[in-house]
């Protein structure tokens, strides 16, 4: 298996999903590098996804194209696995502005915010189960929501304009009360929902 990518490894910059059949004539799918050595630690998310969560074959080939995607992403821009986590919104302004290259409808234009988001809620799985692995620090999980798609979050984290607000917080000031401190907008949602941010005092 390749080593890569653990931590602030290198990621090899052309990850691709590949078939894998067992001894047994089951399949799942993986991540390889350009010498179709499996990537250690997204082949251990795919094989547990794929079996251990009992999932199709086809939702295995979904997974896999995707993290592809993301880690190959990773692998162009020096990014090892933590700091790719940690740069996840940069992730999402690379789908946003980079036009789809494989056949269908959606050829030649950025993929929509529906498909984002389900790229992005794979990404996460990933990289959660990355952290259970100890592939990399528990701390990186704060990132992955910072670009979260926010609409199913309990009402009480967010404020009166529908911006996710962190514990500890201040709401945005009632009508007629002056304002607060300044607050800081963090990446948010994708595909113009309402809410798409993350306010910080």
């Amino acid at each position: 298996m390749s080593g890569c990518p653990d931590d602030h490894a290198p990621i090899d910059r052309s990850c691709r999903a590949f078939r894998i059949v067992l001894p047994d004539g089951r399949a799942y799918w993986t991540v390889v590098d350009d010498g179709y050595a499996k990537v250690a630690v997204a082949d251990r998310f795919l094989f547990d996804h794929r079996f251990g969560r009992d999932r199709a074959e086809s939702t295995s080939r979904v997974y896999a194209g995707e993290l592809a995607g993301f880690l190959g992403w990773c692998g162009r821009s020096g990014r090892g696995l933590e700091d790719g986590a940690r740069d996840l919104s940069r992730f999402v302004l690379f789908l946003r502005t980079t036009p789809t290259l494989r056949p269908g409808a959606g050829q030649g234009r950025p993929p929509s915010a529906a498909r984002i988001n389900h790229v992005l809620a794979v990404v996460r799985e990933f990289l959660k189960h990355a952290v259970a692995a100890a592939a990399v620090p528990g701390d990186v999980l704060a990132a992955l929501y910072e670009v979260a798609d926010d609409r199913h979050l309990p009402a009480e984290l967010r404020d009166e304009t529908g911006a996710l607000r962190l514990p500890g917080t201040t709401a945005s000031p009632a009508p007629g009360e002056p304002p607060g401190p300044p607050r800081r907008r963090l990446a948010g949602g994708v595909g113009g929902h309402a809410g798409g941010g993350v306010v910080v005092a």
